[in-house]
């Protein structure tokens, strides 16, 4: 019989290592936390709207609308809100995401109904806690994807931040300007994630009506310890089909 050498044990030990390294790498990058680092950090509460636009090639991965009335009574405005992925990576974002290739931009529309009594003085949305945002305007509906070629008329003066991870986004009008019968341009927020789950939208005027919308979410992953789990069971495997094979003899 061959005596086994010390190298195939080594060889082994490396074999098993590599698989739970791999294993464990896999959960690490899935559990990551998006970065806080953004255009419009948290805790800010003036800026000028960028003048972002989505790239023509984005597609539609969810929309949302509905009406929003306040209480007490006063805004009755319907809304619609469009989650593009954008294949295009634009560090400016006039032509496509400024954060990375096939990361996701929502776009928001506001009509104030001709039932208004108030005008609506900010739209928010949430909960965007922790992402990379770049928050605006879109400038470029004409050669756009279709669904944002009917724009409005009334812009924002200001958009916000809130504090601590910044999870609510604001765009801020001017008094006296988006009351009854009037529409909004699309207001855009390009983030750095992949995927989306439920959250908030509201418009307001001291007093506050809101629905249910998209916001980002970390994508699908692993369970926590499935990958070293599942990394040490591919190298075991992998020994046991080894050991089965016939040992050479003399």
């Amino acid at each position: 019989m061959i005596r086994r050498s010390g190298v195939r044990g080594i060889g082994r030990f490396v074999l098993v290592g590599a698989c739970c390294l791999g294993g464990w790498i896999s959960v690490a990058a899935a559990g990551a936390s998006p970065a806080l680092a953004c255009t419009i950090a948290p805790g800010t509460a003036t800026c000028a709207p960028d003048n972002d636009a989505v790239s023509g090639h984005a597609t539609v991965v969810d929309k949302k609308s509905g009406t929003i009335m306040t209480s007490p009574s006063g805004i009755v405005a319907n809304w619609t809100e469009y989650v593009f992925r954008d294949p295009v990576m634009d560090p400016t974002g006039q032509n496509g995401n400024m954060f990375c290739a096939n990361c996701l931009d929502w776009l928001v529309q506001v009509t104030s109904t001709n039932a208004s009594t108030a005008q609506i003085e900010r739209v928010t949305v949430s909960d965007f806690s922790g992402w990379s945002i770049d928050l605006g305007v879109d400038s470029n509906t004409a050669t756009g994807p279709s669904q944002l070629q009917t724009n409005g008329t009334i812009s924002p003066n200001n958009v916000e931040r809130s504090n601590g991870s910044g999870g609510i986004l604001g765009w801020d009008f001017n008094s006296s300007v988006f009351n009854a019968g009037k529409t909004s341009v699309w207001l855009e927020a390009e983030t750095n994630s992949t995927a989306f789950q439920p959250g908030t939208i509201s418009v307001q005027d001291g007093v506050a009506g809101s629905d249910t919308a998209d916001a980002p979410a970390l994508p699908e992953a692993w369970v926590p310890g499935l990958g070293v789990a599942g990394g040490g069971v591919v190298g075991l495997f992998a020994l046991r089909r080894r050991r089965r094979q016939p040992q050479p003899t003399p």
